[in-house]
């Protein structure tokens, strides 16, 4: 039996074990979805947001919003405003202006009455970064919950331990600073952390704010974004956040909380020591950190993800930022892989090390170098004659209805669980554009990924790349003091 007997075998025999795996885990992750939606509800009554400012404070957390900003000067001030207006009773936003040359800094010290402040804040020992110029406050009474830092750049990830180290907060919320955060969304996840003691971190799917109105309570009801790109991204998105993630979550399985907003209790980061400076997936990188803490101290802890959707971000918009993200998405996976390569089946990390490093290695990351290497391999061996085109035909339609079968279902899952694309007109949209994602988008981000790593293994590029914003639609949103 030559190459060309063994090849598509093997081929064959991957993507039964890739598709089959991944019809089971989003069939068991609906299982899951049922289970908390039996247990929980995040759509907050009057009654009950009413019951939680008859509380009293002092038995409440106190929870810190940390936000790195690093030229987010079209979005800041909606952004920040989104998180000032949360209702829950107890919090601090904190923002990390990490250098940046568009005047993000400026925007913010003119739009929220900042003055420079001393340095008058408790500063964990545990967590290193650059250096901070100024810390700043606001003059006005309604944003008392604000802090501002003027730091030196160090990155994303060296911004989120600045604030970090200065948080008061027991569980501490790390967002991106193109989120938008919906009106009661710490109330929801604050009862999570409380009915849930052994939960120590919290992770949500991401809703995809372009071209959406946002209003005082945050994305009621979700557009379809009018950029081609982002509307295929929504469909990623739904697929990638709604399915699997629920069942990895019960078994000690999930490999990742979202950089773009993530829920801690402060005392675990400043336990692994924040998160790892330079790390170009810093939210890959600190959930195994955290893993790796739990089974060392052979800690009964889990990190606890949802299926609803309290933040909001923006996504690459053109070709040229989508391109620019997941070379960076895919430079980092690979980095943090690698750092821990020593996870790989070994039994001292249960299920962590035997089942799901090992499978995100084999199923996720060699995923688009088998796919497009075995793409490449099909077509010039058809033009070679050593295959037929209707076979190469046949891959391609098989792939093309597996594609649209998951599309589907995680379409499906968005529609039972009372997403936010309510209307008839989003989901039929939803569902055309489920149809095209994998006739050509899943092809194009599988090069991407490649690429990417052609380029860290060749050219050692390690930079972070960057994402044209755009501004977002929105109602007027007051800002509302502290009841």
């Amino acid at each position: 039996m030559d190459l060309f007997d063994i090849a598509p075998f093997l081929a064959i025999v991957y993507a039964l074990c890739y598709t089959g795996s991944k019809v089971s885990f989003s069939f068991l992750s609906l299982w899951e979805i049922r289970s908390y939606f039996r247990k929980y509800d995040h759509i907050i009554t009057e009654d009950e947001l009413n019951e939680h400012y008859r509380r009293n404070r002092a038995e409440l957390p106190l929870i810190s919003i940390i936000s790195p900003a690093y030229n987010e000067g079209v979005l800041i001030i909606d952004t920040v405003t989104s998180f000032l207006t949360q209702s829950y009773q107890k919090k601090e936003v904190i923002i990390c202006s990490d250098g940046g040359t568009d005047g993000t800094l400026e925007k913010l010290i003119e739009h929220f009455d900042l003055v420079e402040v001393d340095d008058t804040f408790r500063h964990s020992p545990h967590i290193k970064h650059k250096p901070i110029r100024r810390y700043f406050r606001s003059a006005n009474p309604a944003y008392s919950d604000l802090i501002v830092l003027d730091k030196y750049n160090g990155g994303k990830a060296d911004a989120q331990n600045a604030g970090i180290a200065i948080a008061s907060g027991q569980i501490v919320t790390i967002i991106d600073a193109d989120s938008i955060l919906e009106k009661n969304a710490l109330i929801h996840l604050s009862d999570i952390f409380e009915r849930e003691p052994d939960t120590i971190g919290i992770g949500t799917p991401i809703g995809v704010v372009n071209d959406c109105n946002v209003g005082p309570d945050g994305v009621a009801d979700a557009s379809v974004p009018h950029s081609f790109w982002a509307k295929i991204q929504v469909i990623e998105y739904l697929r990638s956040f709604m399915l699997g993630r629920m069942f990895a979550q019960r078994y000690r399985g999930l490999q990742i909380v979202s950089g773009a907003f993530g829920v801690y209790r402060r005392w675990i980061i400043e336990a692994v020591g924040g998160y790892s400076q330079g790390s170009l997936a810093e939210d890959m990188d600190i959930d195994g950190k955290i893993w790796r803490y739990i089974d060392r101290s052979m800690l009964g802890f889990k990190i606890r993800y949802i299926p609803e959707v309290f933040c909001w971000s923006e996504v690459p918009g053109n070709l040229r930022s989508l391109v620019s993200q997941r070379d960076r998405w895919a430079r980092g996976m690979t980095q943090t892989i690698w750092k821990n390569r020593d996870l790989f089946f070994n039994p001292r990390y249960k299920l962590l090390g035997l089942f799901s490093y090992p499978y995100y290695v084999f199923f996720e990351f060699l995923t688009p170098f088998i796919e497009i290497g075995g793409l490449l391999y099909f077509v010039i061996g058809a033009f070679l004659g050593f295959f037929s085109f209707t076979v190469v035909g046949y891959i391609f339609l098989v792939y093309w209805i597996v594609g649209i079968m998951l599309n589907g279902f995680a379409i499906g899952v968005e529609a039972a669980t009372r997403g936010h694309y309510k209307n008839r007109q989003s989901l039929v949209k939803l569902g055309a554009y489920a149809i095209v994602e994998p006739l050509f988008y899943h092809w194009i981000n599988s090069s991407l990924y490649v690429w990417g790593n052609v380029r860290l293994a060749l050219f050692n590029r390690t930079g972070w790349g960057s994402i044209d914003r755009v501004a977002i639609k929105k109602e007027p949103v007051p800002v509302i003091a502290d009841r």
